[in-house]
């Protein structure tokens, strides 16, 4: 979500010929939140070198991989088990786990290959659906002489 920030700020005031100075009140103005607070300190500073700063602090915060990885795992793990007949709450579920195409960017995101991880994962799931997977997981294992990857896991809701 900040990448996709980030490159539509880029995009809309970034690239555009705004001095540097003028660019932070943009910023200002577009950041909201934590992320506000983080750089609040730059907004008071008046000099060109606070834009660069703040770009810097932010992207150290909220672009760095392990950061990333570490949020996608914390929001992961912490959602509910889904009951039988929650399909909402299983469509959102499902939406957020495609999101696996991210591992291809941020290796971090491997561990998310390992058994114990999909285990974390099963148990989120709805009773029904939970017997089915495993029953899918065993397959793959016994094709492939290992246990499912992430992506594999993912792909068996499709």
């Amino acid at each position: 979500m900040y990448n996709d920030w980030r490159l539509s700020f880029e995009a809309l005031i970034d690239q555009k010929s705004i001095q540097e100075d003028q660019k932070i009140y943009y910023l200002r103005r577009y950041v909201d939140g934590d992320a506000k607070k983080v750089i609040d300190g730059y907004f008071l500073l008046g000099i060109a070198s606070a834009y660069a700063s703040a770009w810097e602090l932010l992207n150290e915060r909220y672009g760095n991989p392990f950061t990333i990885a570490q949020s996608y795992r914390d929001k992961l793990h912490a959602w509910p088990k889904m009951g039988p007949k929650d399909s909402l709450e299983l469509r959102s579920f499902t939406d957020f786990l495609h999101s696996e195409a991210a591992m291809t960017h941020i290796t971090t995101l491997e561990i998310l290959n390992y058994c114990n991880e999909n285990r974390k994962i099963l148990s989120k799931l709805p009773d029904w659906l939970m017997a089915r997977q495993n029953q899918k997981s065993v397959e793959i294992e016994e094709q492939n002489g290992h246990f499912p990857t992430f992506s594999q896991f993912v792909a068996c809701w499709e």
